[in-house]
């Protein structure tokens, strides 16, 4: 789980800043590989209903939701653990609406003294690596780069899937990277 925080005046605006701020972490050097807002999820998984009983779509950090959260990203920091991730993590929790963490107390107390901040969740989705695929196995091999997306028609983010194997050895193994944002593949160039 990662909080976003944004200055917005209602709860359609504070989500729009959300998503952006959530699309900055899935850069090339973006902390996360995709994401996905509690607003857009249909069926939670159980592992987040164990943790929660429900999270908001976006919530105020005056209300009484956004104090309770706070109070629990406040936790966070104190004790030095990844809050409430599922598995190991070195990324914060907590982000402003730029895509930069906020891991320091006082920042804290800052979001609960504005009056037009919210928090935002979601879901940071990070692909844990396959120990037994050959196509990554050597861990300072880049899985991020911005390449033309032919289905977004821009540059977009594109995340390293691995190699497209033929069964003919004369031909070299072609590298496949994925849009992070329409989930197309494609062929593209091999990681340096």
């Amino acid at each position: 789980m990662i909080f976003i925080a944004v200055d917005a005046r209602t709860e359609y605006e504070a989500i729009a800043k959300g998503t952006a701020a959530c699309r900055q972490l899935v850069t090339t050097d973006g902390p996360v590989d995709n994401y996905e807002l509690v607003s857009e999820t249909t069926k939670p998984a159980p592992q987040l209903l164990e943790r929660w009983q429900s999270l908001p779509d976006a919530t105020r950090t005056t209300s009484e939701t956004g104090q309770q959260l706070l109070e629990r990203l406040r936790d966070v920091i104190d004790s030095g653990t990844p809050g409430w991730a599922t598995a190991p993590s070195e990324f914060p929790v907590l982000y402003d609406e730029w895509g930069i963490g906020i891991s320091e107390r006082d920042q804290i107390a800052t979001l609960e003294e504005a009056s037009h901040q919210w928090l935002v969740p979601a879901l940071a989705l990070q692909e844990q690596p396959d120990r037994e695929s050959s196509s990554r196995s050597d861990p300072k091999t880049p899985t991020k780069q911005r390449l033309f997306c032919r289905h977004c028609d821009e540059e977009t983010g594109h995340t390293f899937e691995g190699r497209d194997t033929v069964p003919n050895p004369s031909i070299p193994e072609t590298p496949i990277w994925e849009c992070n944002r329409c989930e197309t593949p494609q062929h593209g160039p091999t990681p340096e």
